[in-house]
């Protein structure tokens, strides 16, 4: 190997890029380049819980780690999407129909498609939600608020449920 004794720009790194030796220990390999350990790791092992500097507190920016309680509001509106997916689909053996353009649109591919695009927008939008919860929805709502108000809305739709469904069984009966 040929060592080179030049100034060459911090961009002149990397697997291809000639040996330098400016005096300082340099690795060959680049260690930003490996993208999925970073991912992986950042999940389990992130650090950034917030910001660091003070007067950018106030600007929206993303973290790693979330707080404990964010984790059962995402779960809740999760497991309360489940079971409006189950008592929409009882409710509807009985004879009543979706009001919701886009599930009655997944209904017409069968109870599975319907169930799958269900949990693929919830989750997907709790995901979103959760990510950008420093950020400001209409510069008014926080993230954590949204998810808040998502969880709210699930309680009194499976409350409303329920209620449709013990008031025709009992018209059953």
């Amino acid at each position: 190997m040929i060592t080179i004794r030049a100034n060459l720009p911090s961009f002149a790194t990397g697997p291809n890029a000639p040996a330098v030796d400016t005096g300082c220990k340099r690795y060959r390999v680049e260690r930003r380049q490996r993208v999925l350990r970073t991912a992986i790791y950042s999940v389990f092992m992130g650090r950034r819980r917030g910001e660091r500097r003070a007067e950018l507190r106030s600007v929206p920016h993303y973290v790693d780690v979330h707080e404990p309680w964010l984790l059962l509001v995402a779960l809740g509106v999760v497991l309360l999407s489940i079971t409006d997916a189950y008592f929409t689909m009882a409710l509807l053996s009985m004879g009543a129909i979706e009001v919701n353009p886009v599930m009655a649109f997944a209904l017409e591919f069968g109870g599975l498609a319907f169930f799958a695009a269900k949990m693929l927008l919830t989750a997907g939008g709790v995901a979103l939600v959760v990510q950008h919860k420093k950020f400001r929805l209409l510069n008014r709502l926080s993230g954590y608020q949204v998810l808040a108000s998502m969880l709210l809305v699930y309680i009194c739709l499976v409350s409303y449920q329920l209620y449709l469904l013990n008031a025709s069984s009992a018209t059953l009966l």
